[in-house]
């Protein structure tokens, strides 16, 4: 779940599990709207891994619909460590199998500028 913390004062993710007790009620500190990460998008252009052969990257382009090789994804920018995640884009560098990371960020410097920096998941998920 996304909401306003007050203690840290910034919108971060909370995971409703580790919400053991509610404290008292008082009135919001920062209005939904005032969620920048949320409300903004980044375009993530993804193509086939260029490691793959040339008929895996054609394997590759039909299972995500990339037409011309590549595909547009517009993720909000407080999503897009989860994106990374999910996607498996973070572990493209750490293996020699193109196989495990069959799918590349074409504008990988942008995308990179984009995510929380120097954030583990345990920093994200409070």
């Amino acid at each position: 779940m996304r909401a306003f913390c007050h203690i840290d004062r910034i919108f971060k993710d909370f995971v409703l599990s580790r919400c053991l007790a509610v404290g008292s009620f008082h009135e919001p500190e920062a209005k939904p709207s005032e969620d920048s990460e949320w409300f903004s998008f980044l375009d993530v252009v993804l193509e086939p891994n260029p490691t793959l052969s040339e008929r895996q990257r054609r394997t590759i382009a039909l299972d995500y619909d990339m037409p011309d090789g590549r595909v547009t994804v517009s993720v909000r920018r407080a999503l897009l460590y989860y994106f990374n995640k999910r996607l498996r884009l973070d572990e493209a560098k750490l293996f020699d199998d193109p196989a495990i990371a069959p799918i590349v960020v074409a504008n990988r410097e942008e995308f990179m500028r984009a995510l929380p920096a120097n954030k583990s998941h345990s920093d994200l998920l409070t």
